[in-house]
């Protein structure tokens, strides 16, 4: 049975925000907290210094906070984002509030236990962030379900970004599959 409580049920979640080219990591990072993170001894590294309010914003868009992925994404990534966390989390909060916003995760919400088509899903970023929006989108499967969104941005992101004027610049993204199951969460 489907926990209805917890915000990851039917809401996106974030795993990252990754500046690029993907081989823009560890900026500014020690060798220590490099070998560790490489050793994804991620609950060895250290705690991103955050406001209260953003680390309680990050741990709902982030359930992977209890297993330290934020530390990791702030080390391997953050650091060639932003020189402090704070920003680099605030910005990928508010972009993943915005899709949590939109008609895609209402899409995603009203359809889990069902298998959608990737058409579907591009048209329902069309619809919420502009036309083309959804050739911006990857849409990652595994054993016949849909298990990431990648979505690919260009731009100045700050606290006040509009995802919409992030998606229309940014480059064309193709999906690995052409439909996924949308499995409820836990399972």
């Amino acid at each position: 049975m489907q926990d209805k409580s917890r915000y990851d049920a039917d809401h996106f979640t974030l795993h990252g925000l990754w500046p690029q080219p993907r081989s823009n990591i560890y900026c500014h990072t020690s060798e220590v907290n490099k070998n560790l993170d490489e050793q994804k001894k991620y609950n060895q590294l250290p705690q991103p210094e955050l406001s209260p309010a953003t680390d309680r914003a990050l741990a709902k868009v982030m359930p992977g906070t209890m297993s330290s992925l934020h530390r990791h994404e702030w080390i391997k990534h953050g650091t060639c984002y932003s020189p402090t966390p704070e920003e680099y989390f605030v910005e990928a909060v508010l972009l993943t509030e915005q899709i949590n916003a939109s008609a895609v995760r209402d899409y995603f919400s009203g359809n889990i236990g069902r298998t959608i088509p990737v058409s579907e899903i591009k048209a329902k970023f069309d619809q919420a962030f502009g036309p083309g929006a959804g050739d911006k989108v990857k849409v990652k499967c595994s054993n016949g379900m849909i298990t990431e969104l990648w979505i690919n941005l260009k731009g100045e992101i700050t606290s006040l970004s509009d995802l919409s004027f992030l998606l229309q610049p940014a480059e064309p993204a193709a999906s690995g599959c052409q439909s996924g199951l949308i499995d409820p969460v836990g399972y």
